[in-house]
């Protein structure tokens, strides 16, 4: 009969078992690490939209319950500057830095948002005229890009899904062509 040692675990099966089980721990903790900062991700995420569309809700309201008169751009390289005057001599302004905006409407009512996690492109606001003659209005659209990173986006690779994008619709009769020149070359060279 053959005897079977007995002794129990030598040091070496120890230390392996010490290592493998040290390993499985790493991955585990990594796992919950990038589980977490997604949840994070999501969140700034879902709280950057709810800014962004009560925002929106706070200008759009000021747009469509007066009849624009102009859009004064006075922004500069680092700091965002837009003013809509309004025919009753109402005025709704837009101050915006790289990481925030500030809104006061025609009430003096201020809304301030944090962009979390992205930054406010403070160089340029795109405005677009569309003119029906056969309707007697006009519509304006403009959008400021806010480039997040949680959907690694940036001047050259833009999505919308952040940007500030508002729409103001007017009588035909009421349209100022220098109106769509905010951000771009009518007054001055490009």
């Amino acid at each position: 009969m053959k005897i079977l040692n007995n002794k129990g675990t030598s040091l070496i099966e120890l230390i392996i078992s010490v290592l493998l089980i040290s390993i499985v721990i790493i991955f585990m903790f990594q796992l919950l690490l990038e589980i977490n900062n997604e949840q994070n991700n999501n969140v700034m995420a879902v709280d950057n939209q709810v800014n962004r569309a009560e925002i929106i809700r706070y200008i759009e309201n000021d747009l469509n319950n007066h009849v624009l008169s102009s859009i004064i751009d006075n922004s500069t390289n680092n700091n965002l500057n837009i003013t809509f005057n309004y025919n009753d001599s109402l005025k709704t302004i837009i101050n915006g830095t790289k990481n925030n905006i500030t809104i006061t409407n025609t009430s003096n009512d201020k809304r301030l948002w944090n962009i979390e996690d992205g930054t406010l492109f403070v160089n340029k606001v795109k405005v677009e005229s569309i003119k029906n003659t056969i309707s007697n209005y006009y519509a304006l659209y403009l959008n400021m890009e806010i480039h997040t990173a949680n959907e690694k986006n940036m001047e050259n690779n833009n999505n919308s899904i952040d940007d500030l994008s508002l729409t103001y619709i007017g009588k035909l009769s009421d349209y100022d062509p220098n109106i769509t020149c905010l951000g771009y070359c009518c007054n001055h060279s490009c």
